[in-house]
């Protein structure tokens, strides 16, 4: 009923000044591919109390994970030809020339609760399939006040859905795990020694220099049909703010002058996972500021190697709209480690 799978490719306009695909790309094919199950919002909105025609279904949060660097950079595995055939990148051409990026991805429905469900997504290869990445999405139903409906029920033509059983039925999954950890709730009462213990593992390191501002306003092609601007613009202004304080940082508050990376310029460490929390909606025009705290490597080295993003709207009192998390590979793999060590002590 839930499951979907569909191709997509990226076009040269979809690749970034580095040759590789942003995850805010990736995160428009997720969207696209649930679209293709037939009613789904009209499905989740007619099993919800209230008034269904006044309810939309937005996401809540989400969560990218690249398997490795090369599935958005130009890997010769993920890379296909105008003739449909494997290539490899030469350093004296861009990639974007006779390449294409090309993955086919699945959907398949995960925990369902009261006010909220999870889809699942997987993206390989078209050639051999490989795995590229995955994904995780919680949607939510909301009323006309923007707050979330209770008790969604999944109506199925021959009998009811069983929430509890098919959520029985589902296999442990690391993404749920690391989309907490990437995103940790700000604690508001006494946390638990052993509470205490993961959440200092995998809490981003203390930030050195105060936090980078990187300021926009929300564009009119930035809103979609419901009005708001669409969840992938949210990480694309994440990506933004972290690209421009790597710049800032290297050139001293400036842009420094940058060469090509087919031509042999170096690209900064891409961004492996990226987890984004929508707080409240934002619109055309808002003026929003990204807080990006630059959060060093440990052991030293590197720039906004695990960037904790916080989006507010300037035009709102400061209100804080959005909140996100990049990590490259090394941050990353210290928090999955931690919660394989977790997992693993439970069983």
């Amino acid at each position: 009923m839930f499951d979907a799978s569909g191709a997509f490719r990226a076009g040269p306009a979809d690749l970034d000044a580095f040759g590789r695909v942003p995850n805010w790309v990736v995160l428009r094919w997720l969207q696209d591919l649930r679209m293709q199950i037939p009613g789904l919002a009209a499905l989740l909105r007619a099993g919800s109390k209230g008034d269904g025609a006044r309810q939309r279904v937005v996401v809540k949060a989400q969560v990218l994970r690249w398997a490795h660097a090369g599935a958005m950079n130009g890997d010769n595995s993920y890379l296909v030809s105008d003739h449909g055939g494997e290539t490899t990148i030469s350093s004296s051409s861009p990639p974007w020339v006779t390449n294409i990026f090309g993955v086919t991805a699945t959907l398949r429905l995960g925990r369902v609760g009261r006010s909220s469900l999870e889809l699942h997504y997987s993206l390989r290869a078209h050639d051999g399939g490989a795995r590229v990445a995955e994904a995780l999405v919680v949607l939510v139903v909301v009323g006309a006040g923007g707050r979330p409906v209770r008790a969604i029920a999944i109506p199925e033509a021959a009998q009811p859905f069983d929430a509890a059983a098919h959520n029985a039925s589902l296999p442990a999954l690391p993404l749920r795990a690391l989309i907490r950890a990437m995103l940790p709730k700000p604690a508001a009462a006494a946390v638990p020694a052993a509470a205490a213990a993961v959440a200092a593992a995998t809490a981003p390191a203390p930030a050195a220099p105060p936090p980078f501002a990187y300021h926009a306003t929300v564009r009119p092609s930035d809103e979609d049909a419901n009005m708001h601007m669409n969840h992938a613009s949210y990480a694309r202004l994440f990506g933004d703010a972290r690209a421009a304080c790597v710049a800032g940082a290297a050139g001293g508050g400036t842009a420094p002058q940058r060469t090509p990376v087919y031509a042999g310029g170096a690209a900064p460490a891409p961004a492996m996972a990226v987890a984004v929390e929508y707080v409240a909606e934002a619109r055309f025009p808002d003026r929003l500021a990204v807080q990006v705290g630059r959060r060093r490597r440990r052991g030293g080295g590197g720039h906004c190697d695990d960037c904790a993003c916080t989006m507010t709207r300037a035009n709102g009192g400061g209100a804080v709209v959005s909140r996100g998390r990049l990590l490259t590979e090394a941050p990353l793999r210290r928090i999955e480690k931690e919660l394989d060590r977790r997992r693993t002590s439970r069983l």
